[in-house]
């Protein structure tokens, strides 16, 4: 963004937006947290490279929003650099380098309205029950989302007196793998059990 330009032909800097100057110097200072960082990490963090890429690439103002990103997450860059990954680059890159169509979630919408987008997930229909075993054992016979146990499970380890002391549900499983991430050859998929 540029400020006003004078007669002279001159940018007339006490017109200048206030991101042009905060916000080069913020994207400079995560830059520098970013390289910072970069000096301790591993070869195989990818931290450094995904936050840099961030920076150099993005428009002044969105590299502005990243600065203060890093900037008020300096202390766990690595978290930043995984959300930015599968919040942005996996989805887009699911989409076919297209910038994913956001589902519209509002406050105050209606359990009908909520139901409509959840109507339009298509359900694994493959026999899981071995990656619902080995998530149970994993997450401690509970629920993830609610933290309740699993009935089957608790029926089969516990009496039916101890089972009604607890909150329990009928969990499910589901094992997400977005085709963009997956290696999967056409052999592999026309071999997989219906």
């Amino acid at each position: 963004m540029s400020g006003a330009i004078s007669p002279t032909g001159i940018p007339n800097p006490s017109t200048q937006s206030s991101f042009s100057s905060a916000g080069t110097f913020s994207v400079n200072h995560a830059r520098r947290l970013v390289n910072d960082y970069a000096e301790g990490e591993s070869p195989s963090d990818q931290t450094s490279k995904v936050l840099n890429a961030f920076l150099e690439h993005l428009p002044s103002e969105s590299a502005g929003v990243v600065a203060d990103d890093i900037i008020s997450n300096s202390n766990d860059l690595a978290t930043l650099a995984d959300h930015y990954i599968t919040s942005i680059l996996v989805p887009i890159r699911a989409g076919g380098g297209k910038t994913p169509k956001p589902v519209s979630l509002r406050p105050g919408m209606s359990g009908d309205e909520i139901s409509d987008i959840a109507s339009t997930i298509t359900p694994q229909t493959r026999n899981q029950s071995k990656l619902k075993a080995d998530c149970l054992a994993r997450d401690g016979n509970r629920c993830q989302l609610t933290g309740a146990y699993d009935i089957n499970t608790m029926r089969r380890l516990l009496s039916d007196s101890e089972v009604d002391k607890l909150t329990t549900v009928d969990t499910e499983a589901s094992h997400i793998i977005p085709f963009s991430i997956a290696a999967f050859s056409e052999a592999d998929v026309l071999a997989a059990p219906p």
